[in-house]
């Protein structure tokens, strides 16, 4: 992760999951992360203003300790380069995902 920057510009995502309630879109400043489910139905939609990239997910020890019965979904990474107010995907200017 490029931290001279801001927001930081990362390269490769790996994300350490502490806990999951069944919610299709993560946020981890400054990342995204979808369900595979969620990429294919907006790839079928033709959405403007983010791809999709692999990612990593780990589940971490408090997790599997706490979440037990859960099995996660795969996941992508939704990379958002859109803007605001003009494409589906952006990012405002208060960093926040629209």
């Amino acid at each position: 992760m490029d931290t001279s920057v801001h927001p930081p510009v990362v390269s490769k995502l790996v994300y350490q999951m502490e806990g999951w309630f069944g919610d299709v879109l993560i946020t981890s400043f400054p990342c995204f992360l979808v369900t595979e489910d969620a990429a294919h139905a907006l790839s079928k939609i033709g959405f403007t203003g983010a791809t999709f990239a692999p990612v990593e997910v780990v589940a971490s020890e408090d997790f599997r300790e706490l979440q037990p019965e859960v099995e996660l979904p795969s996941f992508v990474w939704l990379k958002v380069n859109g803007k605001a107010g003009q494409d589906d995907f952006g990012i405002a200017k208060n960093l926040n995902l629209v």
